[in-house]
């Protein structure tokens, strides 16, 4: 009997089907990185990296609208814009507004 319940200790702590590995996650990290997928592969090229700070909030219907975007170069600003604004953002955090910090990298030009 003893060796039974041994058993069964193991295959419950061992199983992961019994993990649950997304509580883990933090949920900010989550937000940063469905931000960083919706600004992929910019249409736009860099000349260096940029590193560029949007505060955006989150309506009632979760849709997102950038409030401001840093650096104030136009060509930034309207491509954040284009990408994020009234696009649908699921987040398990109660907060509606959200500032992120974004790396675009230099693009290569092969032309």
């Amino acid at each position: 009997m003893h060796k039974l319940f041994l058993i069964i200790c193991f295959l419950t702590v061992t199983l992961p089907s019994n993990k649950n590995t997304t509580n883990n996650i933090d949920p900010e990290f989550i937000l940063r990185s469905k931000i960083a997928s919706l600004l992929s592969v910019p249409d736009i090229h860099f000349k260096k990296d940029t590193k560029v700070t949007i505060k955006f909030e989150l309506n009632e219907k979760n849709k997102i609208n950038v409030q401001y975007v840093l650096p104030k170069d136009e060509k930034i600003v309207k491509y954040v814009n284009t990408r994020l604004n009234n696009k649908k953002l699921k987040t398990s955090l109660d907060r509606r507004i959200f500032t992120v910090s974004i790396l675009l990298k230099k693009t290569e030009d092969n032309w």
